[in-house]
């Protein structure tokens, strides 16, 4: 389900059924999922689609592989270090999380600094920010980028990324 034509997405090439439904339109994909008697929804990558897809199998009392409180847990970036401070898994420096810049500027040490909205996605907002001149300018941008109005700005760290990827079978 998406709001794409079969020939303009790729994944409804290969669906046994393909529906010309937003995944915005949580009222009809659950008339739709009620009527088929759907067992399970399922959604990959998209952030928006995760969430549209918890909130649908919420609603119809389906299973999913994530709960909500589960995803922001994850999806927000000051919990999701909680987490990782938590399990000893090692993550940069929080400088400073909120939306008042001044405080933000006081709470900056030292450059460059990383300025993100704490619940953004695919990389929205996020600035590399070297001067109190920048973090000025990119803050009110990506408090802009945030749905909970709060920015987080952490240390910069140099070196290899690490990337979780998962798949589903059967």
């Amino acid at each position: 389900a998406d709001y794409l034509l079969e020939d303009q997405s790729e994944a409804k090439l290969y669906a046994d059924d393909a529906l010309l439904i937003s995944t915005a339109d949580k009222e009809m994909l659950a008339a739709y999922c009620k009527e088929q008697s759907i067992d399970c929804v399922y959604a990959g990558i998209s952030e928006f689609n995760l969430e549209r897809a918890i909130e649908l199998s919420e609603e119809l009392n389906l299973p999913f592989y994530c709960t909500k409180s589960q995803w922001d847990a994850l999806a927000k970036k000051d919990s999701f270090r909680k987490l990782c401070l938590d399990a000893g898994v090692p993550a940069p420096q929080e400088l400073y999380v909120g939306d008042q810049i001044d405080q933000c500027i006081k709470a900056v040490q030292a450059y460059p600094v990383m300025v993100k909205p704490v619940d953004g996605t695919a990389s929205t907002g996020v600035f590399f920010c070297s001067s109190k001149e920048q973090v000025k300018e990119c803050f009110p941008k990506a408090l802009e980028a945030s749905a909970s109005g709060k920015v987080i700005v952490e240390e910069f760290l140099e070196g290899p990324e690490f990337t979780v990827h998962y798949t589903v079978v059967d």
